[in-house]
């Protein structure tokens, strides 16, 4: 079974999703309804674990099915911005 984070920052998950910019094809989580620029956004603020996205997003807190996809997402997002500041 996946991560769950239990307590999350609702503030942020609802002004996240009521922002307007995120397109519902790129929902990385179903229950959250997180999508990967705001995994993205996250991790350009710092936060680049599962547990801290968990908690900013609302990500992995339902069934946690997502969590090998945000891990991944995170890992290859990292990747990126180290080969591009190179």
């Amino acid at each position: 079974m996946g991560y769950h984070a239990g307590a999350w920052e609702p503030e942020t998950y609802i002004e996240m999703n009521n922002n307007g910019s995120d397109s519902k094809k790129d929902i990385i989580c179903g229950c959250s309804g997180t999508t990967t620029a705001q995994i993205k956004k996250q991790i350009d603020k710092g936060v680049d674990d599962l547990e801290g996205i968990s908690r900013a997003t609302g990500a992995c807190s339902g069934c946690g099915a997502c969590d090998t996809d945000i891990l991944a997402l995170i890992a290859e997002y990292i990747s990126s911005i180290s080969r591009n500041a190179d």
